[in-house]
C-alpha cells in the first residue's frame, strides 16, 4: 500500500502492443510493464491471442446501409490494424497471477489515429482475474473480435525491479492517468465485485 497504489491490492501495467484482423479473423500482441500491490512485486508480461470477430471497411459499411444487397454485405468486410501505447488494470493479485490463458473481447476503431480496448478474464493460483487494457496510437478501421489469448511473465528483481517500478510510478502520477486509474478501477470493481474480493464461482472467467 502506498501513494501510487492506495488500495495495494491491484496490478497495474503501462503496454505498447499490435492487433490486427481481417474479415472474421483477429490476432494481437502486447508487452507491459507490471507492478502489483503498490510495487511490490514487478514484471513483465508478453501476451498474444488469435480469435475470431468482425471487421468493417467503414466507407462501405455506409453504403450498404443506404443500399442494402449481398454483394455490398461483403465489401463491407475490410481489415483494421492498431499500434497502441495505453494502460491496463486487473483484480490480479500479484503480476504472477497475469500468467497464463485469459478470454480477451477487443474493439478496436479509428481513421489514421484511434484506439482500442481489451476486456480479459480468467482464472490464477488466487482466484478469477478480470481486467481492461485501454490503448491509443495509429488505428485503421473498426472491429470486435473475441481471442484467446497466452500471457507469460517474468517477475524482477534488484535494479530492474527498480528502473520498471520507477516508471510505472511516473507514468501513474500524471494528471491524465489519475482519472484514467479512478475510472477502470470502479468500472472493475462494478463488473467484478474489486479487488480481494474476486471468486472464480461469480465472475465471468475462462479455463
Amino acid at each position: 500500500m502506498n501513494g501510487t497504489d492506495p488500495s495495494g491490492l491491484w496490478t497495474e501495467g503501462w503496454c505498447v502492443g499490435l492487433a490486427g484482423s481481417a474479415i472474421v479473423g483477429s490476432a494481437s500482441v502486447y508487452g507491459c510493464l507490471q507492478e502489483s500491490n503498490g510495487n511490490q512485486q514487478v514484471g513483465l508480461s508478453v501476451t498474444g491471442g488469435v480469435g475470431v470477430g468482425l471487421t468493417l471497411n467503414l466507407s462501405q459499411w455506409q453504403r450498404f446501409l443506404t443500399n442494402p444487397s449481398e454483394a455490398a454485405a461483403w465489401r463491407a468486410l475490410g481489415a483494421s490494424g492498431a499500434a497502441t501505447a495505453g494502460y491496463e488494470i486487473s483484480n490480479a493479485n500479484s503480476v504472477e497471477d497475469l500468467h497464463g490463458p485469459f478470454k480477451s473481447h477487443s474493439v478496436t476503431l479509428g481513421a489514421e489515429w484511434g484506439g482500442n480496448a481489451d476486456y480479459f478474464t480468467g482464472n490464477s493460483a488466487d482466484g478469477a482475474v478480470t481486467g481492461v487494457y485501454l490503448g491509443a496510437g495509429v488505428v485503421g478501421g473498426a472491429s470486435y473480435s473475441v481471442q484467446q489469448t497466452e500471457t507469460k511473465v517474468r517477475i524482477l528483481s534488484g535494479h530492474a525491479a527498480d528502473a520498471v517500478a520507477g516508471i510505472i510510478t511516473v507514468l501513474n502520477t500524471t494528471p491524465a492517468a489519475y482519472a484514467l486509474r479512478f475510472f477502470m478501477r470502479n468500472f472493475i470493481s462494478a463488473v467484478a465485485g474489486g479487488p480481494a474480493t474476486h471468486d472464480a464461482s461469480t465472475v465471468g472467467c475462462y479455463t
